[in-house]
């Protein structure tokens, strides 16, 4: 079964789904994100449509990770959408422990934030905001406090473990020994 976390029954959903969909980033939303490089202390609104080459390009590669970590993914990039409000996405989430765990805690509001890795290329500067015109995406990673509040996860199809309900999965795996 899959649902939407704001009307949250009960979690279960099928081996093939194993998904997270969410607003990466909103266009024209002055955030203030942590790790923006020579642009901290100044809000950065990324424009319409300037995600959108760097994923023509390279959408193969762009991973879902946990908290900016390279040596976390959990997930790869399946669909993505440049819509009127901002950067919409669809990941694929690994069968493993690591996968269980991103399921279970976006399932749960725990890590629902979205947020975006990327390498700015052009943008236009004014003394409060910077307007990012492109830039390449790198990754997408869940987080416990995104830049952009409105980048969420909106849906997730979780997956039974031999009938175990996800939301137990993260005990069980703690109980076995894995962070």
């Amino acid at each position: 079964m899959i649902y939407t976390l704001h009307d949250l029954p009960s979690i279960s959903a099928s081996v093939e789904n194993r998904t997270i969909e969410g607003l990466a980033v909103p266009w024209n939303d002055p955030g203030k994100p942590m790790g923006s490089g020579g642009f901290r202390g100044r809000g950065l609104a990324f424009l319409p449509g300037s995600l959108d080459r760097s994923l023509k390009a390279r959408a193969s590669k762009v991973r879902l990770l946990v908290q900016h970590d390279p040596g976390r993914p959990v997930g790869r990039l399946v669909d993505w959408s440049s819509t009127e409000r901002g950067l919409t996405t669809s990941w694929k989430v690994a069968s493993t422990p690591a996968g269980d765990i991103a399921l279970t805690e976006a399932s749960e509001g725990v890590r629902d934030g979205l947020s975006v890795g990327v390498d700015v290329l052009t943008y236009e500067q004014t003394d409060d905001v910077v307007n990012v015109v492109e830039a390449k995406l790198i990754e997408v990673s869940l987080v416990t406090l995104p830049a952009y509040d409105v980048a969420r996860v909106s849906y997730v199809a979780a997956s039974t473990e031999h009938g175990r309900d996800p939301r137990s999965l993260r005990l069980h795996l703690l109980l076995k020994g894995t962070p």
